[in-house]
């Protein structure tokens, strides 16, 4: 028999099981965050390859297959199940949200979580931030915390919806934040793309924690030094450097292709532009992803 068979039989018959439990109301887990699981795909594949052993080959093939049976569970959440009957259209939410600015905030962080969906940034507001958002996921909610000069807002979805799979949900945030305080950014989204603009922003920090996802970032050059993490699973990330700053990139061996146009390498995992040390602005890109496709330029 086949290998893949086992690696087939496994997925289902892990289906069915999760099927009947949930419909026996025995499952009462948030399977949501499932999909995080996708690296252990690769590594059960990648040892089956280490050996000629067949029942470990099985074993293997068969850990793969509950693995993506989990993750196809997760995904769609079931909750489409309790909706094939029902042709209405599920609630869709457009909000405005914003908070106002004064002169007195020199920092500022801003958090985004925001599931599956769109998420832009390319404009500012003379508000400390003000968002738009559409969706059928669920509602969002601003929250803010300010101490000594330093102001936290964090835009969330709240009562989130699950996925369901006859119907087209929207998911979408229109952000804008204000030029002058010195900003911390960091993005936690799903399944998503990212399309962020922050020429116009002193940023220090800006962090991508996303699962499936296309980035493209383009920074500016009003901070003297700037970090960014990338963290994503299945992605294409794209991110513009201005010209006059240095950059250096930890590219920690991700799987997919790499494209650092204008950089040399320094050592296995390390690039950097001419001139990096000498430079006024720097840059630093730290990548941490699974199959990726990364391509740095500068314009």
């Amino acid at each position: 028999m086949k290998i893949g068979r086992f690696f087939w039989g496994t997925f289902f018959v892990v289906v069915g099981l999760l099927l009947l439990l949930y419909n026996l109301d025995y499952l009462h887990f948030d399977w949501s965050y499932s999909w995080r699981l996708w690296p252990l795909l690769l590594i059960f594949w990648g040892l089956s390859k280490f050996t000629e052993n067949r029942p470990v080959r099985i074993g293997l093939a068969m850990c793969n297959g509950i693995v993506l049976a989990c993750m196809f569970f997760g995904f769609f959440s079931f909750q489409w199940f309790d909706g094939i009957d029902d042709d209405s259209e599920p609630a869709r939410y457009s909000q405005q949200l914003s908070e106002p600015y004064n002169n007195t905030i020199q920092r500022a962080v801003f958090n985004l979580s925001g599931g599956a969906g769109k998420f832009v940034m390319t404009s500012t507001t003379d508000n400390l931030i003000d968002a738009e958002t559409e969706s059928g996921l669920g509602r969002y909610e601003l929250d803010k915390y300010e101490e000594k000069g330093s102001t936290e807002i964090s835009l969330r979805m709240e009562d989130h919806r699950s996925f369901r799979f006859f119907h087209r949900l929207r998911n979408r945030a229109d952000i804008r934040l204000n030029p002058n305080p010195e900003w911390q950014m960091h993005f936690s989204a799903g399944a998503s793309t990212l399309d962020l603009d922050l020429t116009p922003y002193k940023t220090t920090t800006v962090t991508l924690d996303a699962g499936v996802t296309t980035v493209r970032v383009k920074l500016g050059d009003r901070s003297k030094e700037t970090t960014v993490n990338v963290k994503t699973g299945v992605s294409s990330v794209r991110i513009e450097i201005p010209a006059t700053s240095g950059c250096e990139i930890a590219d920690n061996a991700h799987i997919g292709s790499s494209s650092f146009e204008d950089f040399h390498k320094s050592d296995s995992q390390t690039w950097q532009t001419d001139g990096f040390d000498s430079a006024t602005n720097k840059i630093f890109i730290d990548i941490d992803s699974g199959v990726s496709s990364v391509r740095v330029t500068r314009y």
